[in-house]
C-alpha cells in the first residue's frame, strides 16, 4: 500500500482524499473491501491511544494510521526483521509511529486493557495456527471498546477459490499461507463483545483477472453491485464469497 504522507493536501482535502489515495493502486475488484475498512479505520477516536498494527510488512498501513491519526501513538510489529528495517527507512520520519520485530502473538510490552486499536491487513489468516491464542491476546491488551480489525482476509469455504489459491500457493512457495472459514471467526469472536463479518468478492472474484483501467472500470463495479444484491438476499452464499473484513469490539 502506498503511504499517503502527512502533507497540505491531506489537510485540506481530509480523511476522505487520504482513504482515495490509499487506495488508488488496488485492483478495482478491491476497491469496495478497501473503502470500507479505511473508512472504519478513519472515523475511529483514536486521540491519545495506543495502535498495534500486527504483521506490518514494510509499514504502509501503520504510516497511514500514524498520519490519519496524529494524536494516536502507532506501532507497527513484523516477525521479519527485513521488514522493519524497511518500515523503518521508509516511514521512520513519522514521530507518532514505531516499529519492531516481535512475534504477534506474545505482545508482552502492552499492558492489560492499554491498546485502542489492533489491526492488521491480509494477517489472521497466517496467524490461523492458533487463532485462540491470537483472539485471547489481542482481546488482553485491548481496552474496553477497543477495536480489533482485519481487513482482506481470504475464506475457504468456495472449492474454486480455494483451489486457486491453493495453486498460487505452490507456484510462489508461500509457506505460511492458509484460508479462514465462518465458523473459526465466530469462534474468535468469543473473546469479545460484537464480531461483524462483511463479504466481498464472489462474482466479483473474476473481475481480479482484470487490468487496472479506467475504462474497463464498470465492469467490476456492476459485479460488486450484482454481489451486494445476492449476499444480502442470500445469506447462505456469503461464506462462499473469496474475502472478508472482520470487525470486533472488545
Amino acid at each position: 500500500m502506498t503511504s499517503p504522507g502527512r502533507d497540505t493536501a491531506m489537510e485540506a482535502d481530509g480523511p476522505d482524499a487520504a482513504i482515495e489515495q490509499a487506495i488508488a493502486h488496488y485492483p478495482f475488484s478491491d476497491t469496495a473491501l478497501f473503502r470500507e475498512a479505511y473508512e472504519a479505520l478513519a472515523g475511529l477516536d483514536l486521540k491519545e491511544r495506543t495502535v498495534i498494527e500486527v504483521c506490518c510488512g514494510e509499514g504502509s498501513l501503520a504510516a497511514w494510521l500514524a498520519n490519519i491519526h496524529p494524536g494516536a501513538m502507532v506501532h507497527g510489529i513484523d516477525y521479519w526483521e527485513g521488514h522493519v528495517e524497511t518500515a523503518r527507512r521508509l516511514h521512520g520520519h513519522l514521530p507518532n509511529l514505531h516499529f519492531r520485530s516481535g512475534d504477534a502473538l506474545r505482545l508482552d510490552d502492552f499492558a492489560d486493557g492499554s491498546v485502542g486499536l489492533v489491526v492488521g491487513q491480509a494477517t489472521l489468516h497466517h496467524l490461523s495456527n492458533n487463532l485462540p491464542g491470537a483472539a485471547r491476546e489481542f482481546s488482553r491488551i485491548l481496552e474496553s471498546g477497543g477495536h480489533c480489525i482485519f481487513i482482506f482476509e481470504p475464506l475457504g469455504h468456495n472449492p474454486l477459490f480455494a483451489a486457486i489459491r491453493g495453486i498460487l500457493n505452490s507456484r510462489r512457495q508461500w509457506i505460511d499461507e492458509s484460508m479462514l472459514f465462518v465458523g473459526a471467526l465466530e469462534e474468535f469472536g468469543k473473546s469479545f463483545a460484537t464480531c461483524s463479518i462483511r463479504y466481498h468478492n464472489l462474482l466479483n472474484y473474476a473481475a481480479k483477472l482484470l487490468p487496472r483501467k479506467r475504462i474497463l472500470r464498470p465492469i467490476p463495479e456492476a459485479l460488486r453491485k450484482l454481489d451486494r444484491t445476492l449476499l444480502d438476499r442470500c445469506p447462505r452464499l456469503r461464506r462462499h464469497a473469496a474475502n472478508c473484513n472482520i470487525f470486533y469490539r472488545k
